[in-house]
C-alpha cells in the first residue's frame, strides 16, 4: 500500500512542478489575453448570464434563402412549394404560410397570379411546426426582390 501511495504523490508532485514551469513561462497569462478582433465577431453586448469563455460573440447566422417552386396558391396566405431538392420525395410537397400574410381563401387566384408573373421566388427563413398554424412551414415569401406579403396587402389581399 505504501508503495502505490508514494508512486501517486511523485506524480502529483511533478503535476505541480509541471505547471508552475509553464506559469512561470508566462503560458497561463496567454491563456487570459483577450480574443483578436474578427470580422465574424459580433458587436453585440455581453449578456452577463453567458459563461466566459474568451471567445468573441457570434454573429447571428444569415437569413435562409431557398429557391422551392411554387406548385399551387392553397388560399391567399398560403402556397404549395416542391422542396424535392432539399428532402426526400415522400417529404417534397410542403404547405407555406406567408409570413405577415392575412388573407382568406377567395384570394387564393391574387396569389397564384402573383406566383406566376414572378421571375423569381424566394422562400426566405422556414420556420417549421409554429403554433397555431396548419401548415407545415411559416416562412417569408419573397418575389422579384419584394415582400410578397407586402406587395398582397397593397394590390388589396391580406391585412
Amino acid at each position: 500500500m505504501g508503495g502505490r501511495l508514494t508512486g501517486y504523490l511523485k506524480t502529483l508532485v511533478a503535476l505541480v512542478v509541471a505547471l508552475a514551469a509553464l506559469a512561470s513561462a508566462g503560458f497561463m497569462a496567454a491563456l487570459d489575453t483577450p480574443a483578436p478582433d474578427v470580422p465574424w465577431a459580433s458587436a453585440a453586448p455581453d449578456p452577463g448570464w453567458l459563461p466566459k469563455t474568451g471567445l468573441p460573440a457570434m454573429a447571428p447566422p444569415p437569413s435562409v434563402d431557398y429557391a422551392w417552386p411554387a406548385m399551387g396558391a392553397i388560399d391567399g396566405a398560403t402556397l404549395l412549394v416542391d422542396a424535392g431538392a432539399d428532402f426526400p420525395p415522400e417529404l417534397s410537397m410542403l404547405t407555406v404560410r406567408i409570413r405577415g400574410a392575412g388573407a382568406g381563401a377567395e384570394d387564393a387566384a391574387a396569389l397564384w397570379e402573383a406566383l406566376a408573373a414572378a421571375s423569381k421566388v424566394v422562400i426566405r427563413n422556414p420556420r417549421f411546426g409554429e403554433p397555431d398554424c396548419e401548415c407545415q412551414v411559416v416562412a417569408d415569401v419573397v418575389v422579384d426582390g419584394d415582400s410578397l406579403a407586402a406587395r398582397l396587402a397593397g394590390a388589396g389581399a391580406g391585412r
